[in-house]
């Protein structure tokens, strides 16, 4: 019985992902920033912290769909939004967003490209009448 290949992962999700959960550990710090400053009421950072950390973890799950991708959106603007707050964040948030288009941007392209490839080895045959 033959094997079937495996299913190509997606480098856009792949970076997609990656984003996400690296920007947990930013939100997480940014509210231990913001309890030292005492730039909020600490019920206010836990929830908002804590949105901002359920919206991440909720948009990677949901990567499989574009739903996700439009979440993950919503999260750049989440933590460019604590600027407010901690206006470093500003800094911190606009490079996450960069990282977050680069990764969607290229991902993409990546994924078609391999898509590309994969289609054209499948018909391809070399000069000595084997497949390439």
């Amino acid at each position: 019985m033959a094997d079937k290949p495996a299913a190509a992962r997606s480098t856009k999700r792949m970076f997609a992902s990656a984003t996400l959960v690296f920007e947990l550990g930013v939100v997480f710090f940014a509210v231990l920033v913001a309890f030292g400053l005492r730039a909020a009421p600490v019920s206010q950072l836990a929830i908002g912290g804590g949105a901002i950390v359920l919206l991440c973890l909720f948009a990677a799950s949901l990567l499989r769909h574009r739903l996700g991708y439009w979440l993950g959106w919503l999260a750049q603007l989440a933590i460019l939004a604590t600027g407010i707050l901690i206006p470093m964040m500003f800094l911190v948030g606009a490079l996450f967003t960069a990282t977050w288009a680069f990764g969607l941007y290229w991902g993409a392209r990546i994924d078609r490209e391999k898509r590309a490839r994969a289609d054209g080895a499948d018909g391809a045959v070399g000069a000595d009448g084997a497949g390439l």
